[in-house]
């Protein structure tokens, strides 16, 4: 790992050593604000150092005290403030990280952002603080929210306008599964600014590599989940105004029903000829490894469903290039009973349009071809439905 001033965090959410930790858990969404009692003149607020349970103030108490720790004694902010929290045995959320110096307003001054959880919270919650200096005196600044578990990853420009935003994001972990919601916050004094984009995944590590933002995991765990998944890489940039998925890719695999979502999501994202040789792939390779991915009694039909869906999205993609009807028929007209029926219905369609009104219908008439498809066993693989079939993968 690179240590500079924009320097990239990585969190690997492993349930077993978060449930370990004390398992920061409940619903992944935005707590509100905190109703916090005013400063206290009874409330000691300074000489943190001296306090051992931060629990017995509120974050207007800590924010005030920590604006008094900072501007007095020695040291630097950043070890300061990194002390306070040793003391408090405040931790990262695994391999993230506590305390960071960076630019953040283009004032050639180095800011120190800190995440905080409450150590004794049940969900874990907690905000940020960004320390800048004013009028040579340091103040103590947070965004107005508290969340879940908050995580600090990196500062880095990505928005391409010179300065760093704030990466940082909220980690929720249920009984099985842990979930990252990762933002992107622009700060200058008096302001914190979520940038525009959605963006998530479960069980992920979240980099900073350029002014890519990118994440990796993407699988569930606990009983019921499915052994059939593979981890993904989600990559972010900033495009027309907010952080958008620029790619997506599964990690290699040889099998029949894992190329055909390679194919899906290379189409997805514009990766046309990746796409057709992935569809290619799926109707010749063995369809999932032997073991519990699917029952036994369902893998011939997901083989010929899988092969099935192939041919008819490689065909749509030949239709889109004009390709000559008697090749694309060849194609539709591969697939063995009792799913051969799609090829058909699409094989007389001139345009992709009527193609999919034709595929779709006959899938109304036919369930058990969707009913193969899906038949992966687990809840954390895709399930179709009709419109499905000229669509991106379903989200799962």
């Amino acid at each position: 790992m690179t240590r500079s001033v924009i320097r990239t965090a990585v969190v690997v959410l492993s349930l077993s050593f978060a449930l370990a930790v004390g398992g920061c858990g409940g619903a992944a969404q935005k707590q509100p604000a905190a109703q916090e009692p005013p400063v206290s003149s009874q409330t000691k607020v300074s000489g943190l150092m001296s306090v051992e349970d931060p629990t017995t103030m509120s974050l207007a108490q800590i924010t005030e005290g920590l604006k008094e720790l900072i501007n007095t004694g020695e040291g630097t902010v950043a070890a300061r403030v990194q002390a306070l929290f040793d003391k408090w045995k405040i931790k990262p959320f695994l391999s993230t990280v506590l305390v960071l110096e960076g630019d953040l307003n283009g004032d050639k001054q180095n800011e120190v952002v800190a995440e905080y959880k409450d150590p004794k919270s049940v969900n874990c919650a907690g905000t940020l603080f960004v320390f800048h200096q004013k009028d040579k005196t340091w103040q103590v600044e947070r965004p107005a929210e508290e969340i879940l578990s908050p995580s600090l990853y990196a500062l880095a420009d990505l928005n391409q306008d010179g300065v760093n935003e704030i990466v940082w994001g909220s980690n929720s972990v249920g009984a099985n599964t842990a979930n990252t919601t990762v933002y992107v916050t622009a700060w200058a004094p008096g302001s914190f600014r979520r940038l525009p984009g959605e963006i998530s995944m479960t069980n992920a590590t979240v980099e900073v590599q350029g002014q890519s933002l990118v994440l990796k995991g993407n699988t569930k765990g606990g009983f019921g989940a499915g052994s059939a998944q593979r981890e993904r890489v989600d990559t972010y940039k900033w495009v027309d105004g907010a952080l958008k998925a620029v790619d997506k890719q599964f990690v290699a695999s040889d099998f029949a029903y894992h190329r055909l979502l390679d194919g899906l999501l290379a189409e997805e994202f514009g990766k046309v000829e990746e796409a057709a040789k992935a569809y290619a792939d799926a109707t010749w390779k063995p369809v999932l490894p032997e073991g519990d991915a699917v029952a036994p009694e369902m893998r011939d039909q997901l083989t010929i469903a899988v092969g099935a869906m192939a041919r008819f999205r490689n065909a749509l993609l030949m239709m889109q290039k004009q390709t000559p009807s008697e090749i694309v028929g060849k194609v539709l007209n591969g697939t063995p009973p009792p799913f051969d029926g799609l090829g058909k219905a699409a094989a007389g369609a001139k345009t992709r349009e009527e193609a999919c009104s034709a595929a779709i219908s006959w899938v109304g008439a036919h369930p058990d071809f969707l009913k193969a498809l899906g038949s992966p066993r687990g809840y954390a693989n895709p399930q179709w439905k009709g419109p499905d079939l000229c669509g991106p993968l379903p989200n799962f």
